[in-house]
């Protein structure tokens, strides 16, 4: 897809100095159109090839320490001519100067986040208006945020005072080709997929993605990244005690553990829950004649598949690993199969949807009867885990699902 797009911007490059011969003023603008477009088409196909890899589980990030302050101040030097050319006022904070700000992930697309994040705010804020970076090192997270447990997070925020987003259409915008300012009237270019393809490189990083905004104040979207914790000891450690420690240095997460186990013991009862309460639900009528096993279909390998990434998240104290990899590339093809079926069975988009809010359910009370509240990562931080797991499953089978019914 790129190289015939890379032509043509070259020959439109060549044209435009004149190379080829002389340009009347009309042409000159005409090329230039023609270059502008391309170079716009070409920004759509490595958006949509990059969401590609990512749904495809075929996407790798490096998970090294690396500097926020340094990826703040790289995204505000790319996008400041383009606030300056609106009339915009862009400043950069960092709360602690002296801190780093050394955060798990991928330097390059951390950088990428930041420089999607600051343009669409640049592109939503009149002139006049003031767009602002933030960094800072938490240990307390938003209830929105869903996380890996860990001890400290790195929190990169871009404000802005534009045009804001509606309450009803904020967790839309994070899905594909989905964006604030539709219709007729619609002033601003854009594919959306920039916001769905950071959010999904950010839980690819083990962080996070979220959005607060006030339709006419304006927008504050909170990139969350895992923090290096060996420069920091961990949060609510009593003094003078350490938690335990594995071989490799790493801190094991008992909590994590513990919901990992208790979805594995309780496998056979907690799928037999969700068929009865799916066959049971008004919104799911169409399951009521089905077969016990028709409704079950994928549930028991994705719930113990989902367990065992619990297992191997908590082992190895949160870190990356390739088993958690295998396991998440796991997920997606059950998930993918899961929507198929559920397409070739009568279910909705919207059953779909009900369906997993049942199996949410159901897994919450398993792991808050089983997890401990006084464990390291307690019951909360195993809830947030799985919902992660969940929302991911429920995004690809939903997808799944719709390519059955489009294609008749």
């Amino acid at each position: 897809l790129r190289t015939p797009l890379n032509a043509v911007l070259g020959y439109s490059e060549i044209l435009e100095l004149g190379l080829s011969g002389p340009l009347t003023d009309k042409m000159r603008e005409q090329v230039g159109r023609i270059r502008m477009s391309g170079k716009h088409l070409l920004g759509l196909v490595n958006e949509i090839l990059d969401l590609a890899k990512v749904e495809s589980g075929k996407l790798t990030v490096e998970s090294a320490p690396a500097s926020g302050a340094e990826a703040i101040a790289a995204a505000v030097a790319l996008t400041h001519p383009q606030a300056a050319a609106r009339g915009l006022e862009l400043t950069s904070e960092v709360t602690h100067p002296a801190d780093p700000l050394t955060y798990v992930g991928d330097s390059e697309r951390v950088r990428q986040i930041l420089v999607n994040l600051l343009a669409n705010a640049v592109k939503f804020t009149q002139p006049g208006g003031q767009v602002t970076i933030t960094g800072e090192s938490v240990h307390a997270v938003d209830g929105e945020a869903r996380l890996l447990p860990r001890f400290r997070h790195i929190v990169i925020r871009v404000r802005d005072t534009g045009v804001g987003i509606a309450e009803d259409k904020l967790a839309a915008i994070f899905d594909p080709f989905v964006q604030a300012d539709t219709g007729p009237t619609r002033q601003r270019e854009g594919s959306g997929l920039g916001l769905t393809i950071s959010r999904r490189l950010a839980r690819l990083m083990g962080g996070d993605l979220t959005v607060r905004s006030v339709p006419g104040e304006g927008s504050t979207f909170t990139l969350w990244m895992p923090g290096d914790e060996e420069e920091a000891s961990p949060a609510g450690a009593p003094a003078g005690e350490a938690p335990p420690i594995r071989a490799d240095g790493r801190t094991p997460m008992v909590g994590i553990c513990d919901a990992g186990e208790a979805i594995m013991q309780h496998l056979p009862r907690t799928v037999k829950e969700i068929v009865e309460r799916i066959r049971r639900d008004p919104n799911l009528q169409v399951a009521a004649p089905l077969k016990h096993f028709q409704i079950a279909d994928h549930l028991a390998t994705f719930l113990a598949d989902m367990a065992t990434a619990l297992l191997v998240t908590g082992s190895m104290g949160g870190q990356p690993t390739p088993l958690l990899a295998d396991a998440t590339e796991i997920q997606r093809l059950i998930s993918e199969r899961h929507g198929q079926q559920r397409a070739g069975i009568g279910w909705t988009e919207s059953g779909l949807r009900r369906e997993f809010m049942i199996i949410r359910e159901a897994v919450e009370r398993v792991i808050r009867h089983a997890v401990r509240d006084d464990a390291e990562c307690g019951a909360d931080d195993a809830v947030a885990l799985v919902h992660r797991f969940i929302d991911q499953a429920e995004y690809t089978a939903s997808r799944a699902l719709l390519v059955v019914q489009a294609q008749g």
